[in-house]
């Protein structure tokens, strides 16, 4: 391991090649294509910007140097590579028990739903419930999807895809991962991939991938991803993506299903706006954009601020990701979050209930109970 001249920074890997050598990519001479690493090199011109990209993870020039070192710089990256066990048990605790809690809810417009403070696992006498015969506690498609990503993650240690589409398969078709076996619910998409996996297509291939394709199925489940170790922003992004390619094919979900991932591993660290705003610049950066195959022009379509008073709980990917963020940022715990995503109060004109399920997640610093803290809601995302 090779040792660069920055306090508290070493190199994980120095690359042989010459910054001269390398290949330009697009109009920007800071950014070239290393041939031998098969990676973006960015330049940097101080030490400041030098650890910038490297808590980035990503390869740099050491450009303020007399002889120019190239490498993957150690500095500690901005997200962990991995969720404490305490935050990984609430986040998936968060999913469960939304997902749950959001079941008798599903279908109803704002106006016909309880008060806000009656909203909880078993609904108040004489609500018409929907998925009428369903046990309390029962979680949906969703919370099922997530356990069979979850279990991909501990089996191959990755987001194989022929172990995760043979889950999805058993889910369906088996029961496999859902409450008593129950199959009660599946989404368009899903159900037209999983028969297209049953018809012979490659699974990386068979997600629909219409723009109207881009309902929040793969968005919903992407959470145990986070409960892996990986090891940079980039190998993030990449499992967030390859787990959504199964079902849903438009570079708008993967791009929201990335966000979500970079926005929530920061939270215990950054709080929400503050990740938020950490994964946004990452994710506006061209070269990080190029780096893991994201479309910029789709980037820029769900990062457009004008989401938040646009969004409304509603099962689209993009108003999805922006429910949830609203629903955490505007409620102080975990059975507000979740409550009021189901009400679509505030902001919020119809419930963004599975929304908040992702957020949720990550766990915070604040009193827990029963081990799910207010950011375990925001693992709850809009249906």
């Amino acid at each position: 391991m090779s040792h660069a001249p920055i306090d508290g920074c070493k190199l994980r890997f120095e690359c042989p090649m010459r910054w001269d050598s390398l290949e330009r990519i697009g109009k920007e001479d800071g950014v070239r294509f290393c041939g031998q690493c098969q990676s973006a090199v960015h330049w940097a011109d101080s030490e400041e910007a030098a650890v910038a990209l490297g808590q980035q993870g990503k390869c740099v020039a050491l450009g303020f140097l007399e002889n120019v070192i190239l490498g993957d710089l150690s500095v500690g990256p901005i997200w962990p590579v991995k969720l404490t066990t305490a935050e990984a048990e609430a986040g998936l605790w968060g999913l469960l028990i939304g997902d749950a809690v959001g079941v008798p809810y599903e279908f109803h417009p704002p106006s016909a739903l309880p008060a806000l403070e009656a909203i909880d696992m078993v609904p108040p006498k004489g609500f018409s419930r929907a998925h009428m015969g369903v046990p309390p506690g029962t979680w949906s498609d969703d919370g099922a999807q997530a356990l069979a990503l979850l279990d991909t993650l501990l089996a191959k240690g990755d987001v194989d895809l022929p172990h995760f589409a043979g889950n999805l398969r058993s889910w369906l078709h088996e029961g496999r991962f859902a409450v008593n076996r129950s199959v009660f619910d599946v989404g368009r998409q899903t159900s037209t991939a999983i028969n297209r996996l049953m018809a012979g297509i490659p699974p990386e291939k068979a997600g629909p991938s219409g723009e109207q394709d881009n309902g929040n199925g793969s968005l919903m489940r992407v959470f145990p991803v986070l409960m892996a170790p990986w090891r940079n922003a980039a190998a993030l992004v990449d499992a967030a993506v390859r787990q959504s390619r199964v079902t849903h094919g438009h570079p708008r979900s993967h791009v929201a299903c990335a966000m979500y991932c970079l926005w929530v591993e920061g939270l215990p660290r950054f709080g929400s706006a503050g990740s938020w705003a950490i994964a946004e610049d990452l994710m506006r950066s061209g070269a990080f954009a190029h780096d893991v195959g994201l479309s910029e022009e789709e980037i820029e379509f769900v990062l457009d601020p004008t989401w938040r008073s646009k969004a409304t709980g509603s099962g689209y990917v993009v108003d999805t990701l922006w429910s949830a963020r609203i629903a955490l940022e505007e409620t102080a715990d975990f059975a507000s979050c979740i409550r009021q995503s189901r009400s679509g109060t505030t902001r919020i004109r119809r419930p963004p209930w599975r929304a908040l399920r992702r957020v949720c997640s990550t766990g915070s610093k604040a009193s827990r109970r029963l081990g799910v803290t207010h950011y375990a809601g925001a693992t709850f995302l809009t249906h």
